[in-house]
């Protein structure tokens, strides 16, 4: 089983509405961490450090098999 870390960013927008910046995919949780670490000073990160999120998904598995119907039911 191959995994990959995809790190992204989420923040509150003026308005209400989330922002979501996608940052990379990465093999491992150390290398999703050190892309993490080196974005955490730069504007539009900083004001917003829990932000960062990491999401581990298997590579080549249909997690939405049945569409995202079953995801709104």
């Amino acid at each position: 089983m191959s995994l990959v870390h995809i790190l992204y960013h989420v923040r509150l927008l003026p308005g209400g509405d989330e922002g979501v910046v996608f940052i990379g995919l990465f093999s491992t949780s150390e290398d999703a961490a050190d892309a993490r670490r080196a974005r955490m000073h730069m504007p539009g990160f900083r004001d917003h450090p829990d932000g960062f999120e990491v999401v581990v998904c298997e590579i080549d598995k249909d997690y939405w098999p049945k569409g995202v119907v079953e995801w709104l039911e």
